[in-house]
């Protein structure tokens, strides 16, 4: 013989222990819902109103150079080379066609 305990003994709490279980559980999950807060990005620095040029970096083999205007290859040439004659070396090192070696 099989006796159901749960219909042979009456609990007076057997109905309000679920209903409580669940009221925690949907308390607990509606902390869950929030919608995250919007990721932060740090702020962009201000352009400037004129492109930079001129000498930006240099160390002891290169420099780098950001042409103003009216440079030309051979005025660069001459004031970092010595020689305006040497500015296919630019030409060459920054992979620049149509200059007379």
């Amino acid at each position: 013989m099989i006796v159901d305990l749960a219909e042979a003994t009456t609990f007076p709490w057997r109905g309000k222990g679920i209903l409580l279980a669940l009221a925690l559980a949907v308390a607990a999950l509606a902390g869950c819902v929030t919608a995250p807060p919007p990721p932060t990005t740090a702020p962009r620095p201000a352009l400037p109103d004129e492109p930079a040029h001129g000498e930006i970096a240099r160390n002891e083999r290169f420099v780098l150079y950001v042409p103003a205007p009216g440079d030309s290859l051979e005025s660069i040439a001459e004031r970092y080379l010595g020689s305006a004659a040497r500015a296919w070396e630019i030409a060459d090192f920054n992979g620049i066609a149509g200059v007379a070696l």
